[in-house]
């Protein structure tokens, strides 16, 4: 029997090096993702820019991605912060909508620990009430209305809750026309 060697690698840095038969099975991966890193309905994966999770019915569609010495990007799904309905965030054709419209099955653009840019399929919506917010002012015209529990990408590795945040700290958002990143300072809460 043959192996591959895989690479996962967390947001904090961490990278946990793992094989698997080279005709592996969605039980294999589901079984190895469980014994490394935890239970599959906590964690998603993200290899050459496409997000799944291990358990889910498109495995297959995805499983060719997992190749020899391939690195897999794993983010916790974390529950808490939350941006306001008329938020806009970025679809994976570069259009901007609401919040409020996004569904399950939808694509948005999102960014691992690294930076690199990814399309992120919508797993769950959640709504909930909340007492207070911040609208976070990263430049001009822009204005992102989250609460304080909302994780920010700080860069290298790093997402900081934005309540540990200031004025003048800088934090990473997608360009304005959605292909890559950029460092922008905060300038006002």
């Amino acid at each position: 029997m043959s192996f591959i060697n895989i690479h996962f690698q967390f947001i904090t840095g961490k990278i946990l090096n793992a094989i698997l038969p080279s005709n592996f099975t969605k039980a294999d991966f589901c079984e190895l993702v469980r014994d490394q890193i935890g239970s599959t309905n906590h964690f998603r994966c993200i290899i050459a820019g496409i997000t799944f999770r291990a358990h889910e019915a498109q495995f297959d569609q995805h499983k060719s991605l997992i190749t020899d010495n391939g690195k897999i990007y794993v983010l916790q799904i974390v529950r808490g912060g939350c941006f306001l309905p008329d938020t806009l965030v970025m679809l994976a054709d570069k259009s901007q909508v609401p919040v409020y419209s996004i569904q399950p099955g939808d694509n948005v653009l999102s960014f691992t620990g690294t930076g690199e840019i990814a399309t992120t399929a919508v797993q769950e919506v959640f709504y909930r009430t909340v007492n207070n917010f911040i609208e976070l002012h990263v430049y001009e015209n822009t204005t992102i209305l989250v609460t304080p529990d909302h994780l920010i990408f700080t860069g290298n590795d790093s997402f900081t809750p934005l309540r540990k945040l200031s004025v003048d700290d800088t934090v990473f958002a997608l360009s304005e026309m959605g292909n890559s990143l950029k460092t922008v300072p905060i300038k006002s809460f």
